[in-house]
């Protein structure tokens, strides 16, 4: 079998296979004839694989059930599935070997044939390639002539093909039994090749290269095998270097786009190393054998990352450096072909064609571009670029004729021409009239909008970029005009316009968005600062914020000033959300479970083991209600700390300026423990207090500051020590009240039972 012509990838050359049909693959498995009971999950988790392939035909962990289940099933109904998968994943070596293996135990070998021709040469895995080898001596008779010849045609192919593989050892094995009876001299450099190539159970070829020689000839054996012994030693010694790079790499791994894993980004990291490693020339081969290695990595590299645009440029340099023009573009088109939609390889791809004197190709790559139904807008501004460098002044705008009338034409194609027509034509005038024609088409789009000022501030040409203000703030909506009111008062501000336009300027904004600078402070500090010099200290400025009234910051432009949202000196003022806010319900209104003393209105503490009721004590009194007012606070009361607001209620927080708020669903708050149920229950309640109201924080202020520090005494052993010499162990233990269970261990509550039973009795 010859292979001639390298097929496309991400294409499947057919030839009479069945095209990939929308059957599910389940529906086969159904109409097998060999459907059971028990085969009803296996059909429902196929039916699952197939419903997640297309939402995402990436998923290969679905792909490998399916492919898996295709293999109990005849040739003629798993081929669909097959065309499918390899379709989507053209690289997937161990597939294509597993599909040909399914084709050639039916003994249809014209379609074993045809699937060996559309993946060999774009797919490099060496499972692959021994399995055609084997495939092509099973069907050739080595005792004939003509068999013999065509199977020393397929080793000389697969060899010439993958035998700097580090697997290729077999390989290598099988091609020197197949020559044994083929001249010395032929057998001999077979040898001699295969000792160069670092690869696994190198060991095993160098003793059968030594015990031929010695059958051949021990005086000539001692001199070649000496010959041989450095590069032997050598190959060994990379091979240990390039496996331990190697170790990680999961060789077999489909190629999918990248998402991000850090599975994928630890595979990439691996090849990028050993393709460093290879480039280093560690066997110090000559140049030309040194680039066969390195292309020979790249070619397996991009086997799994297949989607890697980066790695398919870093590809095509290398081969454009070390094997010219032609080979380089042969890169690039087998890279087009695995990533049609990359914008990033293709421009490229166009750069390198135009570098190498082919304007032809290069706009071919983008006319491919082109035929998408929606193709990117970067497509056409590249485009402009390219046909302005190649074709002159008309290039662009040919091109600009057609994106505008196209369905993806964007307010970026305006910008591009005029730029082009500005200040590469140097057509300053037409650069306008392009401007005003996105106007039309892009008025209430900022960012055109603000090119379209940018240019025009660029003329120098004060009194049409006012006019061109004024005619903006008319169509453009008042909700989102502050950006375009800032970036005017900032013309003002540099133009040299006199004081009473500034002023002038800065009061129209004020009056188009009052809620930015009701004090007109801010405006002060956008008039006067410049660069990173400003008028006021940071302190200063975040003191005026908070006499300004709440600002919507999230549609406004973050490189404007303070007045626009984006802050003075990037400042930005926090506000509280106040739509989630609701209003407060009592409880006992809406919780019939709830007690209530229906004297005072008042919710009793919850305790561990429920509502606190004390003896004399009426329940609840002592205990600040939820909900309920207090003397002072403008009818609104704070929970009371220790009390259990239910599941679902609201829990009252300090708002803006101290004022309460209440948010719904607040966090379950702890029982009342029970050592301190008795010191609430004997609390006054709130309602009898008639005094100030402390100031929390200056309470704590005063506490904070007390000196707690004991002043040292004159005499040492004074008083102190004589009262502790009064109260000694023994009297201590004689003063203790009768039932006192005595710890001799415990001093600290033994002395104060002791001190306790000498307090007076009330």
């Amino acid at each position: 079998m010859n292979i001639k012509e390298e097929p496309k990838e991400g294409h499947n050359n057919n030839n009479g296979h069945t095209s990939a049909s929308s059957v599910p693959i389940s529906s086969h498995l159904q109409h097998s004839g060999k459907l059971k009971r028990a085969d009803q999950e296996r059909i429902q988790k196929m039916d699952l694989a197939e419903q997640k392939v297309e939402v995402d035909k990436y998923d290969t962990e679905s792909w490998t059930l399916l492919i898996m289940e295709s293999q109990n099933l005849p040739i003629d109904r798993a081929r669909d599935v097959y065309n499918k998968f390899l379709k989507i994943f053209p690289t997937a070596g161990r597939y294509w070997k597993q599909y040909a293996e399914h084709e050639l135990s039916s003994k249809n070998y014209d379609k074993v044939a045809e699937v060996y021709k559309s993946c060999l040469l774009t797919c490099l895995n060496i499972d692959l390639w021994r399995s055609y080898l084997s495939y092509i001596r099973s069907i050739n008779d080595e005792n004939t002539p003509q068999g013999k010849a065509e199977v020393k045609k397929a080793f000389e192919f697969v060899l010439n093909h993958v035998k700097l593989d580090i697997s290729s050892t077999q390989i290598w094995q099988d091609y020197i039994q197949f020559l044994k009876y083929e001249q010395v001299g032929v057998v001999r450099k077979a040898y001699h090749q295969a000792l160069e190539n670092p690869m696994h159970n190198i060991d095993l070829i160098y003793k059968d290269y030594e015990a031929w020689e010695n059958s051949m000839s021990k005086t000539l054996a001692t001199a070649l095998l000496q010959e041989r012994g450095p590069k032997y030693a050598n190959a060994k010694v990379v091979y240990r270097e390039r496996k331990a790079l190697m170790d990680g790499i999961l060789r077999n791994m489909i190629a999918r786009p990248p998402r991000g894993s850090l599975k994928e980004e630890h595979q990439v990291r691996l090849w990028r190393r050993l393709l460093t490693f290879e480039k280093g020339n560690p066997q110090r081969l000559d140049p030309n054998l040194l680039k066969t290695r390195v292309i020979f990595t790249y070619s397996q590299c991009v086997l799994c990352l297949y989607h890697y645009a980066d790695i398919w440029i870093e590809f095509a340099n290398y081969v454009m450096e070390s094997s010219g023009v032609e080979a380089a573009a042969k890169v690039y088109d087998r890279a087009s072909s695995a990533l049609p939609n990359n914008l990033l390889l293709h421009f490229a791809y166009a750069d390198f064609n135009e570098m190498n004197k082919r304007s032809t190709q290069a706009k071919e790559v983008f006319e491919k571009l082109l035929q998408n139904p929606s193709p990117d807008p970067l497509v056409y501004v590249q485009y402009m670029r390219f046909a302005r460098r190649t074709e002159g002044v008309e290039g662009p705008r040919k091109v600009f004729k057609r994106a505008r009338t196209g369905p993806s034409c964007s307010y970026e194609i305006f910008v591009a021409l005029a730029h082009i027509e500005a200040y590469v034509n140097k057509n300053p005038k037409i650069a306008r009239e392009v401007f005003e024609g996105g106007l039309k088409r892009f008025g209430e789009s900022m960012p055109f909008v603000k090119e379209y000022l940018t240019f025009m501030k660029q003329l120098n040409e004060d009194n049409n970029t006012r006019a061109l203000y004024e005619r903006i703030l008319i169509t453009f909506p008042k909700e989102k005009s502050l950006p375009i009111w800032t970036d005017f008062t900032n013309f003002e501000y540099t133009s040299g316009g006199d004081i009473e336009s500034i002023t002038k300027v800065e009061k129209r904004r004020t009056t188009a968005h009052p809620e930015t600078d009701p004090t007109g402070v801010f405006s002060l500090v956008e008039r006067y600062k410049f660069l990173d010099l400003w008028p006021s200290t940071d302190k200063e400025i975040e003191s005026f914020a908070w006499t300004a009234p709440p600002v919507h910051v999230d549609d406004l432009d973050e490189s404007s000033s303070y007045i626009s949202g984006g802050g003075v000196k990037k400042t930005r003022v926090t506000r509280p959300d106040l739509s989630t806010m609701i209003l407060y319900k009592p409880d006992s209104l809406t919780n019939p479970d709830m007690p209530v003393n229906m004297d005072t209105g008042l919710v009793p503490p919850i305790g561990q083991n429920g509502p606190i009721g004390m003896p004399g004590v009426p329940p609840g009194v002592g205990v600040p209600p939820q909900g309920v007012g207090m003397p002072g606070v403008g009818g609104v009361g704070m929970p009371h700390p220790f009390s259990m607001p239910p599941q679902g209620g609201v829990q009252q927080q300090q708002g803006i300026g101290g004022a309460p708020v209440f948010l719904a669903n607040p966090p379950p708050l702890p029982p009342l423990p029970d050592f301190l149920i008795p010191l609430v229950s004997i609390l006054p309640p709130p309602h009898l207090y008639i005094g100030p109201i402390p100031d929390p924080e200056a309470v704590i202020g005063l506490l904070r500051d007390i000196n707690l520090t004991r002043p040292s005494s004159p005499e040492r052993g004074g008083r102190n020590k004589r009262k502790l010499e009064e109260d000694s162990d023994d009297e201590i233990e004689e003063k203790m009240p009768v039932g006192h269970n005595k710890n001799p261990n415990d001093v600290y509550r033994n002395r104060q039972a002791a001190r306790l039973s000498k307090m007076p009795k009330m």
